[in-house]
């Protein structure tokens, strides 16, 4: 089953490969996730030929499983869902997906045990991305997001000034 795995997730890597210009929008977050892959896809299918995982497919086969079967030469974004229960569980999406761009939004304890652990987990996701043009857009009302050391470019968004946009009079 592993090496049947293993070729699955060669595959896809391979696929987005072949596809030049194509960019990837990797969510994750502990609750949300799907909402927000929904509205970014709404918003981007305007202007781009986009794909983006169905439903709630968010862990790696689920990812893998959308690109093989869906993903053409005609797409130019990738809206992908990324879920996570363990440590590592983004990176494993990451390395195949590598994302452009990403928006994160604490949760499953039962697995991840501390905060920190999901913190670390959630930021797989950030540190995934290309230093020349990769964008992390963040939520800066979250402490845990704004306690981060975050390296790469990103775009706050929260309700107060210190995001670079922000909402007020609500």
């Amino acid at each position: 089953e592993g090496t049947i795995r293993r070729g699955f997730c060669k595959k896809a890597k391979n696929k987005l490969k072949d596809i030049p210009g194509l960019k990837v929008v990797g969510i994750t977050g502990s609750y949300g996730k799907t909402s927000t892959k929904y509205i970014v896809n709404t918003i981007l299918s305007q202007k781009y030929n986009t794909l983006m995982t169905p439903e709630s497919y968010n862990t790696t086969m689920g990812v893998v499983r959308t690109i093989n079967e869906k993903l053409t030469s005609m797409h130019q974004l990738f809206v992908c869902e990324m879920g996570a229960k363990y440590v590592g569980d983004i990176k494993e999406i990451t390395d195949i997906v590598n994302p452009t761009y990403t928006a994160i939004g604490p949760q499953h304890l039962d697995t991840f045990k501390n905060l920190d652990n999901v913190r670390k987990t959630k930021l797989e996701l950030v540190d995934s991305l290309p230093d020349d043009e990769g964008i992390a857009f963040l939520n800066w009302e979250d402490e845990n997001i704004r306690n981060s050391r975050i390296t790469k470019k990103s775009v706050k968004f929260g309700l107060t000034p210190e995001a670079d946009y922000y909402a007020e009079n609500i």
